[in-house]
């Protein structure tokens, strides 16, 4: 998980969210009388039963929304309990706009050790260059697929899927909780529990997590993530970019006891492997970011290291990548960006609902207001036999 250090991570949380509107208290238990959208519902209502770190997290996803969140700030912490965090996801869940929102744009993670909620936008270049790693790597992963030499490489290829930033959950131990995660881009076998590689692009706020989150992604697993590759693209006042990488390791104690542990293999810090130079220019000419075909094999699956395929993405690529990404990015958000001019005076005309849509769209409506009415009364009826149970 992407955490910070307990100190500075309560420190920016506690900031940021007084820095936000603080929704009102809960009073009461929710009205039931007919509404067309939750969003449209007294605050009262909208937040009856929720705690009031659950109610931060929702108004401080909706100022993300409606655009308040990421220029200034990428990276928000929130302090929250589990139970709040439960909670949290179980409102959200119900409100299928703002769900779909997080879903789709927000990646987040939270550990239940640590109790830290972390929400990061990733900016246009990010997603960007992001993008354009998860294309090259699914170029290879083709190129293998369509293998007649290796047949076994090709079988093994042909499992191997994007799954993008799908959610992961690692359950841990009693004492240490649970943790979600959403990672920039992860890859695995179709068949597998957890994806064998991440690929997380960092940016300032992010990149002094990179060691922790490595962690949590590898342990979180028990070894079955495989690598967990940082992409370092954001120097503040430098255009610095660097490669880290982090995989299991495993052995045994002195005393016969097994062990698992986390080994970096390419440090940014201690020996720098760049990709691109501050003054702008391409820093490596020969090195590749490589990841074994058998990364990805199921357990109990042998590839012979003689016989081993690997994608391999060279460091100009990499390089190539960052740059078109900002360079799109500009275009996107300067004054010079091509575009098809109107002719003078053109009338922009909005298409007109139809009689049959505007049914339709009573009949969703209705529909949605009786789910939404059931689905408050069983969270709050869930809610009341928790609280009655807590208490005996």
């Amino acid at each position: 998980m992407s955490t910070s250090e307990p100190t500075d991570s309560k420190g920016k949380g506690s900031s940021r969210a007084s820095s936000l509107p603080t929704p009102p208290d809960s009073a009461g238990e929710p009205s039931l009388s007919p509404s067309p959208s939750p969003s449209l519902l007294p605050s009262t209502e909208i937040y009856a039963g929720l705690s009031q770190p659950a109610q931060s997290a929702i108004q401080i996803i909706k100022s993300i929304k409606d655009g308040c969140g990421r220029p200034d700030n990428p990276w928000i912490t929130l302090p929250i309990e589990p139970s709040d965090f439960s909670q949290l996801k179980k409102w959200l869940e119900i409100e299928d706009d703002l769900w779909g929102y997080v879903q789709d744009k927000i990646r987040y993670d939270y550990d239940s050790h640590t109790r830290v909620f972390i929400f990061r936008m990733p900016s246009g270049t990010h997603e960007l260059f992001t993008d354009g790693v998860a294309f090259e790597a699914n170029s290879q992963l083709r190129r293998f697929r369509d293998s007649t030499i290796r047949p076994d490489a090709a079988t093994l290829a042909k499992s191997v899927e994007n799954w993008a930033s799908t959610d992961i959950k690692f359950q841990g131990d009693l004492d240490q909780g649970w943790h979600t995660h959403s990672p920039d881009i992860s890859f695995g076998h179709i068949d597998a529990k957890y994806p064998s590689v991440i690929i997380e692009t960092s940016f300032s706020q992010k990149r002094k997590d990179l060691p922790r989150l490595a962690d949590d992604y590898i342990l979180g697993s028990r070894g079955n993530i495989k690598l967990v590759i940082g992409l370092d693209i954001e120097y503040r006042a430098s255009k610095i970019a660097t490669v880290s990488v982090w995989k299991p390791k495993k052995g045994f104690e002195e005393d016969g006891v097994p062990y698992l542990c986390v080994e970096k293999v390419v440090d940014n810090e201690a020996r720098p492997l760049f990709f691109r130079n501050d003054d702008s220019s391409s820093a490596s000419s020969n090195a590749f970011l490589t990841i074994p075909l058998s990364t990805f094999a199921l357990p109990g699956t042998v590839f012979p290291p003689s016989l081993d395929s690997v994608v391999s993405i060279p460091y100009t690529t990499l390089y190539s990548l960052l740059e078109m990404a900002e360079y799109k990015q500009q275009k996107i958000n300067g004054p010079d960006g091509k575009e098809e001019e109107l002719l003078p005076g053109t009338r922009i005309k909005k298409r007109q609902m139809t009689p049959e849509e505007q049914l339709e769209d009573d009949d969703e409506a209705r529909f949605a207001m009786a789910e939404e009415k059931a689905n408050r009364k069983a969270y709050n009826e869930d809610s009341a036999w928790k609280s009655k149970r807590t208490r005996r």
